[in-house]
């Protein structure tokens, strides 16, 4: 049994991100974030948790279906939705997009 978990682990480690940013869980309903603090080192935040956490915590905690999901920021958000109008997509077009997603998430 042990070692199974410590495989799992291994193998979620793997997968899991290593660029900067806010990420849901593959549970589907957590989310994560990961930064690189001015010591270099990484960071994993858990939005709620004072705890800290390390790549390996949170690999080993992580279970679902799901792959990892990098959620976009605010800013990066507007970016890509400036982009779109300015590409001739209408609000009306970025809206049903997002709802399609949505459905497609639930």
């Amino acid at each position: 049994m042990v070692e199974a978990i410590r495989r799992e682990g291994e193998e979620n480690t793997a997968a899991s991100p290593t660029e900067p940013g806010l990420y849901r869980l593959p549970c589907g309903s957590c989310y994560v974030e990961l930064w690189i603090g001015s010591d270099g080192e990484e960071h994993w935040s858990v939005p709620g948790n004072p705890i800290g956490f390390t790549r390996e915590s949170i690999s080993l905690c992580i279970h679902g279906p799901r792959p990892w999901t990098r959620l976009h920021t605010l800013a990066e958000a507007s970016q890509i939705f400036a982009a779109r109008i300015e590409g001739g997509a209408t609000i009306d077009e970025l809206v049903r997009e997002y709802e399609e997603a949505e459905a497609a998430d639930a």
